[in-house]
C-alpha cells in the first residue's frame, strides 16, 4: 500500500507567466499518511490538514509580493486544484482498500 502522496504544481500555476523562468519545472511535496487511520473522521481530517499545508507550500502561498498582502488568483487556483487532485487520489486509495486491494 502506498503511504505517501506527492502534491505537484506546475510552476506556471503559482506565479504570473511574466515572472516564470523559461526552464520552470513542477514542484512537489510529499505528504505522509501511513500513521493515519483513513477509516476514521479524525484520520481523514488530519490528512486533509496535511494536504492543505502542503498545497500552500507547493503553490507558493507564503510568497510575499511587494506592495500587497492579497494573494493572486493564480496562487489560490493552484492551491484549490492541488487539494482537489490530492483528495481524489485519497478517495481512490480508500475505494481500493474497501474492495480488498
Amino acid at each position: 500500500m502506498k503511504t505517501t502522496l506527492a502534491l505537484i504544481a506546475a510552476a506556471g500555476l503559482a506565479v504570473p507567466a511574466a515572472a516564470m523562468p523559461a526552464d520552470a519545472v513542477p514542484y512537489s511535496v510529499s505528504v505522509k499518511y501511513s500513521d493515519l487511520n483513513l477509516d476514521t473522521p479524525e484520520g481523514l481530517a488530519r490528512l486533509e490538514r496535511r494536504i492543505d499545508t502542503a498545497s500552500r507550500e507547493v503553490c507558493g502561498f507564503q510568497r510575499v509580493v511587494t506592495g500587497t498582502r492579497i494573494r493572486s488568483s493564480e496562487i489560490n487556483a493552484c492551491r484549490d486544484k492541488v487539494k482537489a487532485k490530492a483528495m481524489a487520489h485519497i478517495a481512490a486509495v480508500r475505494d481500493e482498500q474497501a474492495r480488498g486491494g
